[in-house]
């Protein structure tokens, strides 16, 4: 008998070498034709989160930021919109507040001032005129005395003396003629003399 080497990126088949497919990486092996394997390592498939892409690989790659693999990949896949990998092997759903635009996102980003997403997002919506958000989840409405002029508000602003607003107004409005307000919230007739 005599002793073969398999060079890396193949190993032993048969009375030869073999070279390892896309998706397994091998290091070589030395064994002895027509007997026993005296130092073998198989290709072997590559984990989740690397990949191989090409034949007679050695070592099996890292997948890039937002990109994830299974168990013997030739490639790794983008993470869809609205989700994120923080380690090559699964893709997150974007918690709330954040929103992931493109495929292969490596992180969310998030919703900027008045706008809003749950889970999952792929973009972020502005809070309709009349509220606001405080926590980028949900859009409350501004309270009496205040209002918000238009889509995607960062504040509610107060209403000005002689104008009253309820509760989720998108302008306040002034009092009729012969009434007035003290809290910016009601009109009330004006006292009789």
């Amino acid at each position: 008998s005599s002793c073969e080497v398999c060079l890396p990126g193949t190993a032993p088949q048969g009375d030869g070498c073999s070279s390892c497919e896309p998706g397994k990486a091998g290091r070589g092996a030395v064994f002895f034709t027509n007997a026993t394997v005296d130092f073998f390592l198989p290709c072997a498939n590559c984990e989740k989160g690397l990949y191989a892409p090409l034949e007679r690989s050695s070592d099996c790659l890292p997948c890039p930021g937002g990109k994830v693999s299974i168990d013997g990949a030739a490639e790794c896949t983008d993470c869809a919109t609205g989700k994120h990998t923080v380690d090559r092997q699964t893709c997150l759903a974007c918690s709330p507040a954040s929103y992931s635009p493109s495929l292969g996102a490596a992180e969310c980003l998030p919703c900027a001032e008045g706008k809003v997403s749950l889970a999952g997002a792929s973009e972020c919506t502005a809070c309709a005129a009349g509220k606001l958000t405080v926590d980028r989840q949900t859009c409350v409405p501004c309270p009496k005395a205040t209002y918000a002029p238009s889509e995607g508000a960062a504040e509610c602003l107060p209403c000005a003396e002689g104008k009253v607003s309820l509760a989720g107004a998108s302008e306040c409005t002034a009092c009729a003629a012969g009434k007035l307000t003290v809290d910016r919230q009601t009109c009330m007739a004006c006292p009789k003399a």
